[in-house]
């Protein structure tokens, strides 16, 4: 089994899609740990505390 992601994409909600990075996963992982809302890269919400 290949380990890589290749190919997954979210769809904004002006239909472009934006690939799904390393990056991405490793922040929303740390927002969760630290008990916050990920809300993405160039998102107008500000991540608040659960």
């Amino acid at each position: 089994m290949d380990p890589h992601l290749n190919g997954a994409a979210l769809i904004d909600a002006d239909g472009r899609e934006i690939p799904i990075t390393e990056q991405m996963i490793c922040a929303a992982l740390q927002a969760l740990e630290a008990g916050e809302a990920y809300t993405g890269p160039g998102s107008s919400q500000q991540s608040r505390t659960m």
